[in-house]
């Protein structure tokens, strides 16, 4: 049945399988490891390769390097770029209340108005 009607195949022998539970079953046997085809990580599925690609590799990269022409596909990864490559830290906004710090100035504001400010409203 499963050569006739195999919609799953094994990435390491070519064996077809009915379901993905059977495959996941049957590449258990062989210790399969699915190298991701864009860097040098490998995965123990090809749900696992496939979430990484998407997570990592498909995303848009909208963020880009204030001093040289890479793109990142989160603030936080573009931060620690300009920290490593550049030498950049980027700046902390302290509140003038309570000291505590933010990373960007509206975080901070958003903080100063409902936290402090909704205190002083209240009499």
């Amino acid at each position: 049945m499963n050569k006739h009607y195999g919609h799953y195949v094994c990435e390491v022998c070519g064996k077809s399988f009915l379901s993905g539970d059977r495959l996941r079953s049957h590449s258990l046997l062989h210790g399969a490891r699915f190298p991701c085809n864009t860097c040098s990580e490998t995965f123990d599925t090809t749900v696992k390769r496939s979430n990484h690609a998407a997570k990592v590799h498909d995303k848009p990269k909208c963020f880009k390097c204030y001093y040289c022409s890479e793109s990142f596909p989160t603030n936080a990864i573009r931060t620690a770029h300009l920290k490593s490559t550049h030498s950049i830290d980027m700046p902390v906004y302290d509140c003038p209340v309570c000291k505590r710090n933010f990373k960007n100035a509206s975080r901070m504001q958003f903080h100063l108005k409902n936290v402090h400010m909704k205190a002083t409203d209240a009499f």
